[in-house]
């Protein structure tokens, strides 16, 4: 199975194994979206645990 979709070819990287497993490119899309949002999730909280001056959940790396 060829992983470079159209799309994904333009931005020259290969497609994530797991959207390319679905049949419809919508399923596919809205699954990217809930790992976008999560992926945000995740650096919002890691920018407030930087603010605190604190490594998030104690195996950060810790600016000076």
């Amino acid at each position: 199975v060829d992983l470079m979709g159209p799309e994904w070819a333009e931005k020259g990287r290969k497609a994530p194994s797991r959207t390319a497993l679905h049949s419809s490119p919508k399923a596919a899309q809205s699954e990217l979206k809930v790992e976008m949002e999560r992926l945000g999730e995740e650096i919002r909280d890691l920018a407030r645990s930087a603010n605190r001056k604190k490594p998030a959940s104690g195996k950060g790396v810790q600016r000076v």
